[in-house]
């Protein structure tokens, strides 16, 4: 069996520490998305939870403004994709900052 890179493994620990579950790599998917004027491009991990109460995956990405920081965002509705997943965080962190003038 094949071990996992020390990246998705360091992963699935973020992922145990904040859901209290355990998770397997499913697969990476690039996404590339303009929303209200933001863009952001990387790639998304999808993972399956095991055992976790209200949501059967997670999407986690690192977010390239902060060192070793990760979003992490489950597959509850409406989020249903890794591109929902990243539009909803493109959301929030609109909804975080002043308006600029």
């Amino acid at each position: 069996m094949e071990q996992p890179s020390p990246i998705l493994q360091r992963l699935r620990e973020i992922i145990h520490d904040l859901y209290s579950c355990d998770s397997v790599h499913e697969r990476s998917v690039q996404i590339h998305e303009t929303f209200n004027g933001h863009t952001w491009e990387g790639t998304v991990e999808v993972f399956s939870l095991i055992g976790h109460p209200m949501a059967t995956t997670v999407y986690v990405w690192s977010r390239e403004s902060r060192e070793h920081c990760y979003a992490t965002i489950l597959a509850v509705d409406p989020v249903k994709t890794p591109l929902d997943a990243v539009r909803r965080d493109i959301a929030a962190d609109m909804r975080s900052k002043p308006p600029s003038h």
